[in-house]
């Protein structure tokens, strides 16, 4: 902080003429440039001159020339300034952005959530795209080594200085075929669900650690029959069998129509 205070000494509107001077090397056409008399652009370049101790501009026979000091500040004046106008004119565009941004997210993300919310970049302005990776336990090792530009999930695994976001919230319910045994129920007991064989999805390299730790916790273990690496092939195997799972609400409304 203490190399900061001396800027509090500076007239920082000196940088905008000062870069015209050293790249005119002329008070007359850095004037013109900034549109403004020359009378101005003198009394700036005598400032200059007296808050940087040097004379920047010096005549070498019929021309005016730049002092040494003035070519040493010549390129890291330009990077400032370049600096200060993208911090001012932050605004971001994304028809003018060319990156690819590379998504992690579990595969009922990708398949009913993305879709939604890409569809307005898949056109002919916009120079972005995207790279959907699955939510594995390969992407958890990319996103820890900065490889991966975010993630959607449901997880809760990662540590206080990843930079997160709750952008929803759900209910857990449990999901059967339509021909299941317990479909027709009004309710159904706790005896019952832990009676029933299980599916569930890994993503993340982790399991849905919310419900495990909410069996767990009270001393109860699920007959759990298969793990998929993912969503959609848990609901594949439940549709037409007896196994049950445990997934978020607004997940299982929208699976429910295809997998019945």
């Amino acid at each position: 902080m203490q190399s900061l205070r001396l800027l509090n000494n500076i007239n920082m509107n000196l940088l905008i003429p000062l870069k015209a001077l050293l790249e005119y090397k002329s008070v007359t056409l850095a004037a013109e440039s900034l549109g403004i008399a020359q009378p101005t652009m003198s009394k700036y370049l005598a400032q200059l001159r007296d808050v940087l101790g040097d004379q920047l501009l010096v005549r070498v026979g019929s021309t005016m020339q730049l002092t040494p000091t003035a070519l040493n500040i010549q390129m890291p004046l330009s990077h400032v300034l370049s600096g200060l106008n993208d911090i001012f004119s932050a605004n971001y565009n994304p028809h003018s952005d060319k990156r690819e941004f590379i998504i992690a997210c579990p595969d009922y993300v990708s398949a009913y959530v993305l879709p939604d919310v890409l569809n307005s970049y898949f056109n002919d302005r916009s120079q972005i795209s995207f790279h959907i990776i699955n939510w594995d336990i390969q992407a958890r090792s990319l996103l820890l080594d900065g490889l991966i530009d975010f993630v959607i999930t449901i997880d809760e695994d990662f540590s206080p200085n990843f930079i997160r976001k709750i952008i929803d919230k759900d209910d857990w319910v449990v999901v059967m075929c339509q021909q299941h045994p317990l479909a027709n129920q009004e309710s159904i007991s706790l005896d019952e669900l832990l009676s029933q064989p299980y599916a569930k999805a890994i993503t993340g390299g982790g399991s849905s650690k919310q419900v495990d730790r909410y069996f767990q916790n009270r001393r109860l273990k699920r007959n759990i029959k298969l793990m998929t690496q993912g969503y959609i092939p848990m609901y594949s195997a439940i549709r037409g069998s007896e196994l049950i799972s445990i997934v978020p609400k607004h997940q299982a409304v929208n699976m429910a129509h295809d997998y019945g």
